[in-house]
């Protein structure tokens, strides 16, 4: 009785299914697996930025590379919290726990809080990415910034954490983190601190919700599977935006990793829009 409450929509689901072998983590050597290569871009460009600390570059191209090794690195770490970075489980995990360290968050913390994005899209009280979203609208600079205070209120606050180990986990990057700006400024190091961690962390968070929380799901008026995140199909934003101008694709399935989007979309894309589904600008 239960599996045909709803026939037309679970007829449709199945026939929109991608291709099992555009689902999960690719089955092939490291080499010729695209997150680890992205995960070489982040720690190249990561370790450039902080060679300014011993003067090998000027503090515009630290910060520039800074900024880059972040938004390369967060897409690491959220193909590794949806567990499609790598087929072996450990080497999945240490792919996304630098990146995420990068972000001041752990992989674990991440994993939780975008667990509950996708179970909640949309949902005020529950989604923690809404709040970049919100109103007035002169103050976007600063809720574009808010993950990191809503989802340590909500991780900490709302018990988010899957186990023990993992809360205390984060706890610990939390005093490591304010213990390491006290020290920076109380030795001098201020300005260090600046150009290689704070401005480009700011400037890649604002970057990174900009991007894939706020324009996504904007205007934010449908919690539905279909049309609750949209597709903004461009070759050119494919490439910037490492797929995630295909958002509706990963929203859909979340195991199809970043650089099928597009195939995917391509793909499934008569069934999505006779679902109804924002497939296309102006949607």
């Amino acid at each position: 009785m239960t599996s045909t409450l709803h026939p037309p929509r679970a007829e449709r689901d199945r026939a929109l299914r991608p291709r099992a072998e555009l689902r999960g983590a690719p089955v092939v050597p490291g080499w010729r697996n695209p997150t680890v290569w992205l995960f070489v871009a982040f720690v190249a460009t990561l370790a450039g930025s902080l060679s300014y600390l011993w003067g090998t570059v000027p503090a515009g191209a630290a910060i520039a590379l800074g900024v880059l090794a972040r938004y390369l690195g967060f897409t690491v770490m959220h193909e590794a919290a949806h567990r499609a970075a790598h087929r072996d489980r450990r080497t999945n995990e240490l792919l996304g726990w630098l990146p995420a360290v990068a972000l001041t968050v752990t992989l674990p913390m991440f994993r939780s809080v975008h667990t509950k994005h996708h179970s909640s899209t949309n949902r005020p009280e529950v989604d923690p990415d809404m709040d970049v979203g919100r109103s007035p609208g002169w103050l976007r600079p600063v809720w574009l910034l808010s993950p990191l205070w809503t989802y340590r209120s909500r991780y900490y606050g709302q018990g988010w954490a899957r186990t023990d180990a993992d809360r205390r986990a984060q706890v610990v990057l939390d005093i490591a983190t304010v213990s390491g700006i006290l020290a920076a400024v109380a030795t001098g190091h201020g300005l260090d601190l600046l150009v290689v961690v704070v401005v480009p962390l700011v400037l890649s968070l604002a970057l990174l919700t900009l991007a894939f929380d706020y324009v996504p799901h904007w205007p934010y008026d449908s919690t539905e599977r279909f049309h609750d995140t949209r597709a903004l199909p461009s070759r050119a934003l494919n490439v910037v935006l490492l797929g995630q101008n295909y958002h509706l694709v990963h929203h859909l399935w979340n195991t199809v990793p970043w650089y099928r989007y597009q195939q995917v979309y391509r793909e499934t894309y008569d069934g999505l829009a006779a679902a109804g589904a924002r497939v296309d600008w102006g949607d």
